[in-house]
């Protein structure tokens, strides 16, 4: 529980996890957050996790949300409906996401597009800044440049973009200033769960990853999706089948992002 219970939340481990260019394990967890005091309408969220450094990933993904809000209501069943329908699109959020981290993964990055990325994620201290602002710029500076070119964590995808991505990602999780009186990391992971401030700064960073790594291959900066819907009351009637359906999808990606040769039987059928 959070604020004296007034917030209560619960964090769910989903079966799948996503592997991005073959080798970063990201697992896949969703966050319930409810509110006894009405402050704040029924979430879902989805956060993947980077397994190797416990990053908590947000995508500014276009046209797909990674939160999701149920309004309270007295009807039982209408609020189990938002909730299933909600998770449902989480399966949809999460297809979007391996589709641009590949990109990520696939892109070179330099320190001086690292130190451009910084810019564009945190801003730059005007030259007239104070004292404080600026040497506080500089510590971020120093702390995220580490992180991109010598922590242990960035080692398997080193001078990536993706690598770029997840030094500003374990920045904001686990170095961050945070004002509190008691343990930092405690106030930290409260901050992931109770504020935007964080999702903002990776939402940020993440724009301005993805949109350079499509242009630099030649692709559309807006990922294409393929969505399917379903009716709850047919899974309703094939009790276990959005699991498998879900299953097949995840193998067929995994198989298609690492063996070539499965992409030859459907050439025929490609533009």
């Amino acid at each position: 529980s959070l604020r004296g219970g007034r917030q209560v939340f619960i964090t769910m481990q989903l079966p799948n996890s996503l592997t991005v260019g073959g080798t970063d394990r990201i697992d896949l967890n969703i966050a319930a957050l409810n509110s006894h005091d009405g402050s704040s309408a029924f979430r879902i969220l989805v956060t993947p996790v980077r397994v190797v450094c416990a990053n908590t990933q947000s995508a500014a993904l276009r046209n797909h949300e990674s939160s999701f809000s149920i309004r309270h209501t007295r009807n039982a069943k209408a609020a189990v409906q938002a909730a299933r329908d909600a998770l449902g699109l989480t399966f949809t959020y999460v297809d979007a996401f391996q589709v641009e981290a590949e990109r990520l993964i696939q892109q070179t990055m330099t320190d001086a597009a690292f130190d451009a990325l910084i810019d564009a994620t945190f801003g730059k201290a005007e030259a007239n800044a104070t004292k404080r602002v600026r040497e506080t710029e500089r510590r971020r500076r120093s702390r995220l440049h580490w992180l991109f070119a010598d922590a242990e964590t960035q080692a398997g995808i080193r001078d990536t973009a993706w690598a770029g991505y997840q030094a500003v990602a374990e920045y904001v999780d686990h170095y961050a200033p945070v004002r509190t009186k008691g343990d930092e990391h405690t106030a930290r992971a409260t901050r992931v769960l109770t504020s935007d401030a964080p999702d903002r700064i990776k939402r940020r960073a993440w724009t301005a990853l993805a949109q350079v790594a499509a242009e630099a291959l030649g692709l559309d900066p807006d990922v294409p999706l393929l969505g399917y819907y379903f009716k709850s009351s047919f899974f309703e009637a094939n009790p276990g089948l959005a699991q498998a359906f879900y299953d097949a999808s995840r193998e067929a990606k995994d198989l298609l992002s690492g063996d070539d040769a499965a992409w030859e039987a459907l050439r025929p059928q490609m533009n």
